[in-house]
């Protein structure tokens, strides 16, 4: 329904849009790192419809997203504004950096910006990062939640995006690593959290414990993925 979403962007860029920052609103703050990504998302679906987001749009996504970018150890976004240098003392979350590597390789492929596909690129490398690879875990492999030391689950939706990452950039590239990753994140999925009815559980800890909750979005990246 072009009518419905024309209005409906209109509103998010209305109400929520900050022009000046480029950047989202979320209360009393600029939004956090999820959340911008999943207004980037909309606007991209909106692409080229009547009445709603344009070619412009897009640009401003991909200088917005520049606001979160942290250089501070492996290079990726940080999870909320970098207001001035990037802080070492802030974590990045491997699903959040999922979502926003899927909208750059759309951003990718309405555009063919050079600097988007770097920095989806850039945001694998970070998410391959967050592999647990220690026999000395139950169910070896995954990608972790997020990146403090203490973080110790491993969840359906960071490897999910990563994989499905990996199999957009093996497409681009014709690179056999990233295919490589892709079976291997898919594998790991299906060994360590799927049910038998194929429903993906939610993450699982180092000692084997599992969030039994199959939640919407993990059937929806493990699809994907699949």
């Amino acid at each position: 329904d072009a009518a419905r979403t024309a209005t409906l962007y209109n509103a998010l860029e209305r109400r929520f849009y900050n022009p000046a920052q480029r950047l989202f609103l979320e209360r009393s703050h600029h939004s956090f790192l999820w959340p911008y990504s999943q207004a980037a998302s909309a606007i991209l679906a909106a692409n080229g419809i009547p009445g709603a987001a344009s070619s412009n749009d897009l640009t401003t996504l991909l200088a917005g997203f520049g606001r979160y970018w942290d250089t501070a150890g492996r290079p990726a976004y940080a999870f909320r504004v970098q207001e001035a240098s990037a802080n070492p003392g802030e974590h990045k979350y491997y699903d959040d950096e999922g979502w926003v590597a899927l909208d750059l390789l759309r951003l990718y492929d309405a555009t063919g910006s050079a600097l988007a596909f770097q920095r989806a690129q850039q945001e694998f490398d970070f998410m391959a990062s967050g592999w647990d690879s220690s026999r000395a875990h139950a169910c070896p492999g995954g990608v972790l939640w997020k990146q403090p030391p203490h973080n110790t689950t491993r969840t359906a939706v960071s490897t999910a995006t990563a994989g499905e990452v990996a199999t957009r950039l093996y497409l681009l590239t014709g690179k056999p690593s990233y295919l490589a990753w892709a079976k291997t994140m898919q594998g790991w999925i299906r060994r360590c959290l799927a049910l038998p009815n194929g429903l993906l559980r939610d993450h699982i800890d180092r000692a084997g414990d599992i969030d039994p909750s199959t939640y919407s979005y993990n059937q929806g990246s493990g699809m994907a993925l699949d």
